[in-house]
């Protein structure tokens, strides 16, 4: 047996070892807390500008406003065929520099005839003409290239009117998810 001394000493010792221990812990703990806060801060700063990105370009469209049906007779095509439209598309994402990759995960959708709210503008157009809901969905590092696209199609000789706008927030560093809606017109 060892003397009560001893004892003493061996128990200040580990009792010492233990505390050290459990500041190390704790300063090592907040550390990892604090590295994870300063990630999220930086984060949400990425999101608010992202966030303020799109609603400037909702913002720059919001007011947009269809031409008369003489200047749409003008723009609007004689016959629809859904590959030309698709083809089309698929161009003018190419112009922009949108490529169809895995990363990318482009998608287009065409929606014939769709519904709109009683009283539009949109629902007097379908009444004369045909009209075509085009969904083009895209992954992006870079909002402003759906701002490009949007400048691109509105710039055409056919009429592209933006219906909406949506797009998923981003982790991190990761891609964001745009999904821009628009609606086109054939004649009957």
């Amino acid at each position: 047996m060892l003397s009560k001394r001893a004892n003493d000493i061996i128990f200040l010792v580990i009792v010492g070892i233990v505390v050290i221990g459990v500041v190390v812990a704790r300063f090592m703990v907040l550390g990892v807390f604090d590295d994870r806060i300063e990630g999220i801060e930086e984060d949400i700063q990425s999101l608010e500008r992202e966030i303020s990105t799109g609603r400037n370009l909702i913002a720059d469209y919001r007011h947009e406003v269809l031409p008369s049906e003489s200047v749409l007779h003008r723009s609007v095509p004689e016959k629809y065929a859904s590959d030309r439209l698709m083809f089309f598309l698929y161009a003018q994402l190419q112009l922009e520099g949108i490529e169809d990759t895995a990363e990318r995960n482009i998608s287009l959708s065409i929606q014939e005839n769709p519904s709109f709210p009683g009283g539009t503008e949109f629902s007097a157009l379908a009444n004369t003409f045909d009209a075509y809901r085009i969904r083009i969905r895209f992954n992006t590092t870079d909002v402003t290239e759906a701002e490009d696209l949007v400048d691109r199609l509105q710039s055409v000789d056919q009429l592209f009117a933006l219906q909406s706008v949506e797009y998923e927030l981003p982790r991190g560093d990761s891609s964001t998810r745009v999904s821009l809606y628009f609606v086109t017109f054939y004649n009957p």
